[in-house]
């Protein structure tokens, strides 16, 4: 440790000088005190030392570079500039709402270091996650926050979202933050997918929906068929709680999906959209 009345050591001379000056002294000579003025070396700090004494005897009149560079590196990495993104939670859960098309999450951090920190890229684990970040380098000091957007859809049930973020962070250059969002099961269906045969018959084939726990159904209808190779339609089994989705297929000479886009408006005011396939084969 340096004393306040010291005069500032120029350490990167001094290991060069010290290995200069040792090359033909027994390890005995190899002291960095007499190079060093001003330190006060730990007790403990005779690790290097003890491992140079467990050499070969002849090696015993090398100079001391273990100690040398063990030494060096301690005195250099407290003065070295260090960053760090701290977070304030790297997982939110969340609950969506009836009415909601979408669920945001706030994630919040603080440059704790000494340097600015730039964050270099945002990905996730999903289309229907967005991150968005309105700058990208943050001085020490400064916080920030991370808003990562989840699409609801047709997405229903428990619902887990990844955003990778990379950034010339020293202490930690990648987080990953997590979004758990807890959709509510307002439908059930019977299948999600019908299939056929090109070379078969293009019969209809029907898919069953049900409103879940006290949801009411007021509207169910169908939104939109892409591409165009199918024809679908909406009958009431029980109002209000169980519908029939009649769906056909156009057949081709070549296989197709055909993506069925229905709507469902509930009671309280929420509305879902899910989606059916047709597919030929």
């Amino acid at each position: 440790m340096m004393s306040q009345e010291s005069t500032p050591v120029d350490y990167t001379t001094a290991l060069l000088t010290l290995a200069d000056d040792n090359r033909s002294q027994p390890f005995s000579d190899c002291s960095p005190e007499r190079h060093l003025p001003s330190l006060d070396l730990a007790a403990e700090d005779d690790l290097p030392e003890r491992f140079c004494r467990q050499l070969p005897v002849p090696m015993k009149t090398y100079p001391c570079i273990f100690r040398i560079l063990a030494l060096g590196l301690t005195l250099a990495l407290p003065l070295t500039g260090f960053s760090a993104l701290i977070w304030e939670q790297k997982r939110i859960d969340l609950k969506a709402g009836l009415d909601q098309k979408e669920v945001v999450a706030a994630f919040n951090f603080e440059n704790t270091g000494e340097i600015p920190v730039t964050i270099r890229d945002l990905s996730t684990t999903c289309e229907c996650t967005v991150a968005e970040l309105t700058k990208r380098t943050y001085a020490p000091g400064e916080s920030g926050t991370i808003k990562a957007i989840f699409t609801i859809g047709d997405r229903m049930g428990p619902q887990e979202r990844q955003i990778t973020v990379a950034m010339d962070d020293s202490y930690a250059p990648v987080a990953t933050l997590t979004m758990h969002v807890e959709i509510p099961e307002l439908l059930s269906y019977s299948a999600r997918m019908l299939r056929w045969s090109s070379k078969g018959p293009a019969d209809e084939k029907s898919v069953e929906v049900a409103a879940l726990d006290q949801n009411r159904i007021v509207d169910l209808k169908v939104k939109s068929i892409s591409p165009d190779r199918a024809t679908a339609r909406v009958e009431a089994i029980i109002a209000g709680s169980k519908y029939r989705i009649v769906v056909q297929p156009i057949l081709s000479n070549s296989p197709s999906t055909a993506t069925i886009t229905l709507v469902a408006t509930f009671a309280g005011g929420g509305e879902r959209t899910f989606l059916l396939y047709a597919l030929v084969r």
